[in-house]
């Protein structure tokens, strides 16, 4: 019975019993006691993955955006330390995102006053390969609603890859019209 537990418990134990060719029961007098006791230990569980790296986040204020279309008209209220409006038409925007290597990247999301019914506020994670040049979408948030209340709108990036000096991520943001207005974008991370 203890032999067929310890099959089942994994590769390494079942190997490392079948090597004692003696073994009765899957013990075998002068086994040694805590490869026994570290092979069941693993089968019940006591021994753990080490647990997952914390969620961090960079909150990217709006001053960090820059215009990216031409002749777009906004303000950054409160002497350039508030919210991101648009004053006439629609703009893009672009902020770099500073990741350290290494990272997973998980989600992305836009804190976002909208009181215009037409227009929208959409964000979005870009990964630049600098040496290829070429962009690949990571995350797209849902189109903000209008609403009298600051909403979060968010994305999970559903293939998240690990960041390496090769490559930068850029936050794409649209806005299409007055009256919406960016607070803070957030990109969370492992």
């Amino acid at each position: 019975m203890c032999h067929s537990m310890l099959r089942s418990s994994g590769r390494s134990c079942y190997l490392a019993l079948r090597m004692n060719r003696e073994t009765v029961y899957g013990h075998r007098p002068g086994w040694p006691g805590w490869l026994l006791l570290l092979c069941v230990a693993g089968f019940m569980g006591v021994v753990r993955p080490l647990p997952a790296q914390e969620l961090r986040r960079i909150d990217i204020q709006p001053y960090a955006f820059q215009s990216s279309s031409s002749g777009a008209q906004f303000v950054i209220e409160m002497g350039g330390l508030g919210r991101l409006c648009m004053t006439h038409g629609a703009g893009y925007f672009v902020a770099p995102v500073p990741l350290p290597a290494g990272s997973h990247v998980e989600r992305i999301s836009a804190a976002v006053d909208d009181a215009d019914e037409e227009a929208f506020a959409l964000l979005s994670l870009f990964r630049l390969d600098v040496q290829g040049q070429k962009n690949e979408l990571m995350a797209v948030t849902p189109m903000s609603l209008d609403s009298s209340e600051t909403q979060i709108r968010s994305a999970d990036v559903v293939a998240a890859r690990s960041v390496t000096d090769t490559g930068r991520y850029l936050l794409h943001l649209v806005i299409t019209g007055t009256g919406v207005c960016l607070q803070k974008a957030t990109v969370e991370y492992r």
